[in-house]
């Protein structure tokens, strides 16, 4: 399977934990300005499926206004990653998702970049 189906994959896979999700760059583009970049540096196990999967999450780039902390954020991501792991399998690289419908958000609160390092079974 392809970078762009196993994205595919994922994209729908958040979007039905009841997030609204921009993939890739247009993630980037859509929350211009007001964007707090913080860099992350942790490390989020998931496991799943008989599988362990690695992340780091590399960058957490945030609206001034919102309130979340990164652990919160953190929280959160594990909690989709955990919900959506099985679409990572055989995925490499970058990717970044801007995350909305965060406490009823109507625009992107979070751009979430997450480096996939490995899956072990």
């Amino acid at each position: 399977m392809d970078i762009q189906s196993i994205r595919a994959r994922l994209k729908a896979a958040l979007e039905s934990t009841g997030l609204t999700v921009t993939d890739g760059e247009d993630a980037r583009v859509q929350v211009p300005a007001l964007l707090i970049s913080q860099p992350a540096g942790q490390f989020i196990e998931a496991s799943g499926n008989g599988y362990t999967l690695y992340f780091e999450v590399t960058a957490i780039t945030r609206i001034g206004s919102m309130k979340q902390n990164v652990e919160e954020l953190d929280a959160m991501v594990q909690a989709v990653i955990l919900a959506a792991d099985e679409h990572f399998f055989g995925f490499r690289g970058c990717t970044s998702y801007a995350l909305a419908n965060i406490n009823g958000a109507d625009t992107p609160c979070a751009v979430i970049t997450l480096s996939y390092l490995e899956g072990v079974q």
